[in-house]
């Protein structure tokens, strides 16, 4: 009944979602909309059925153990600097194994961790406890080395529940030994964690606030777009437009208009966000229920089993409420939900067949079903696999192949809204705007949420009508373009600062300086909004106004473009004395070498 419920209320979240696309997909990022769910729910029925005696799960911990083992070798070697594959980021600083992601990595090892703490508690078998206590060891150790900080969480929430465990099977409570214990591991720990890059993170975290922005900037966002609409949310994995229409101008003025969320980091604020309190209140009622059902009787009924389990769900929730979701570790509480009903079916199950069916009708069944399903997928996945060689060949001269596998990818699946981007950007290499703008276009319509659609869009229409080519409605188009983004996302500093680009090409001089000031007021940290207040200011009909509108820049940004900039509209408006001023504080102060500044300061010389 509780996952009938949750899935009742993402269902419910889905016909209300923001994008219905993602709410049955998933982001591109995390593909955990209904599709995955519908996963999880096969997972969840199959492991329930086809796992009730200890070799299926002998089965099941062997194979995550192996992979368990191998992820954390290769992180070793990515921490020596020995990776043989070159990546996008340093693995010798963050090793992220074979996840991908050094906070996907940390919240596999805390569940594994927690899942190996269970057998060193209740196994009767020496041997195989040494190598489960071997694996905590050698996960504790890769767990420092992935710098997550969420990781040093997950250990405390194993460990108390490993108290919790112990009592519950053996039915007292070991203080002495959970003392002594302690007493061993706690200064090892601590140890392994100062020599790693999870000490040297949490000591920043501690000396500089700072470091931490990335989350508040994170939950505040998340926050408001929970309070936006609370009762059944944005959708399913519909995070990136909840987050979008809720931009806060101060996570933006510290990452920059390009940052966009598609985690909460938080599994109960990303519940809260995707399916309001309906979807949240289900959620921890299936949580909860499994988990005390697990730990109540699942840990008599079959110790072995359950230990594993509970102290791996222990691991994974915490790790969860300070890390983002992904479908490499979010499998895990639908298997352990699974296990806990086939623990409590004690009573065998009596199936009455008058003539059974014979074993390889069975194996032809399951192998068709295997077949159809991957002729399913296999459009989406080549359409995934040409977009990516499109991107990765978009910067050859000339970019032919970057082209051809764009359209590939769109003839494959003409609704996911990353194959239309290659595809615009393989077409803008090669100067063909007017494809490449339709390509955005296609983009914009299907993640209309998504700035850099509607960026793309409006400059690519912009330099087609530069070009000379009116065709998609010149200037115009490209101005409706950037409306249409700001409608989304209205404090986005990238748009407006195109968008007053823009408006200066169509000769609303006084519109365009004022929103490429905003621009500057939103974000401090891109010179080329600066260049472009200085260019609309240099050309405004009223001086005055110009100047009003730099000096109001100034105030949010000093920087020796602005001030200059400042200077010629006071010039102009005969206004010598504050021009002279600006001119002094960029020789002065900003730089002392500045071209610019010292020819405006002879200009400004008496005589």
């Amino acid at each position: 009944l509780p996952v009938i419920t949750f899935l009742v209320a993402n269902l419910l979240a889905a016909l209300f979602a923001e994008n219905l696309y993602l709410a049955v997909h998933g982001d591109v990022t995390r593909f955990e909309g209904l599709t995955f769910l519908g996963d999880m729910a096969v997972l969840y029925v199959t492991v329930g059925v086809a796992c009730r005696f200890p070799r299926d799960w002998l089965v099941i911990g062997s194979a995550v153990a192996v992979g368990g083992i191998g992820s954390i070798a290769y992180a070793v070697v990515q921490y020596a600097g020995l990776d043989p594959f070159p990546w996008a980021f340093r693995p010798d600083l963050r090793p992220f194994a074979t996840l991908g992601n050094a906070d996907f990595f940390a919240h596999f090892l805390a569940l594994s961790c927690g899942a190996a703490t269970g057998i060193v508690l209740v196994t009767k078998e020496s041997r195989l406890r040494r190598l489960a206590a071997g694996y905590v060891i050698a996960a504790i150790a890769a767990g420092g080395l992935s710098g997550t900080r969420a990781f040093l969480v997950a250990g405390l929430a194993i460990a108390i529940c490993a108290a919790l465990v112990y009592w519950q099977t053996r039915g007292s409570f070991p203080a002495r030994r959970v003392a002594l214990v302690a007493g061993i591991l706690f200064p090892v720990a601590l140890g392994l964690i100062a020599a790693t890059p999870l000490g040297s993170r949490l000591i920043a975290s501690v000396s500089n606030t700072q470091t931490l922005n990335d989350r508040v900037a994170i939950y505040t966002t998340s926050w408001q777009a929970f309070l936006a609409r609370p009762v059944l949310g944005w959708g399913p994995d519909n995070l990136a437009p909840a987050t979008v229409a809720n931009r806060q101008p101060f996570a933006q003025a510290l990452f920059g208009p390009r940052i966009a969320y598609t985690s909460a980091h938080n599994i109960l604020l990303q519940v809260l966000v995707t399916t309001g309190i309906v979807g949240a209140t289900t959620f921890l009622i299936m949580v909860t229920a499994f988990a005390w059902t697990l730990f109540s009787r699942g840990l008599r009924l079959s110790p072995m089993i359950a230990a594993p389990l509970f102290l791996g769900l222990a691991g994974y929730i915490a790790e969860a409420l300070l890390s983002p979701g992904c479908i490499c570790v979010d499998w895990f509480p639908w298997l352990t939900f699974g296990a806990t009903v086939a623990i409590l079916q004690t009573t065998p199950i009596s199936v009455r067949q008058t003539r059974p069916l014979p074993k390889w009708l069975d194996g032809l069944v399951l192998a068709g079903a295997a077949v159809l399903g991957l002729a399913l997928v296999l459009p989406s996945y080549r359409a995934n696999d040409s977009a990516g060689l499109s991107f990765r060949s978009v910067n050859m001269r000339p970019p032919t192949q970057a082209i051809e596998s764009g359209l590939n990818a769109v003839a494959l699946d003409s609704e996911r809204a990353r194959n239309w981007e290659r595809l615009g950007q393989a077409y803008s290499a090669a100067g063909r705007y007017r494809e490449a703008g339709d390509a955005f276009a296609e983009a914009a319509a299907r993640t209309p949420f998504f700035f850099e659609d509607w960026s793309n869009l409006g400059v690519t229409r912009a330099a087609q009508a530069r070009s000379g080519d009116l065709s998609s409605g010149g200037w115009p188009a490209a101005r409706t373009a950037l409306e249409s983004g700001l409608r989304y996302d209205p404090n986005n500093a990238l748009l407006l600062s195109d968008y007053a680009f823009v408006l200066d090409a169509l000769g609303q001089t006084d519109s365009a300086l004022k929103n490429s000031v905003r621009a500057v007021e939103l974000y401090r940290g891109d010179d080329n909004y600066d260049a472009i207040v200085a260019q609309i200011s240099g050309h405004a009909i009223d001086p005055t106004f110009a100047l009003r509108e730099v000096e109001l820049a100034l105030t949010s940004k000093d920087s020796a473009v602005l001030r200059i900039a400042a200077a010629r509209a006071a010039l102009r408006a005969g206004e010598r004395v504050r021009a002279v001023a600006h001119v002094e504080h960029v020789l002065t102060v900003l730089d002392p070498s500045n071209a610019e500044a010292q020819a405006l300061k002879r200009q400004l010389s008496p005589g």
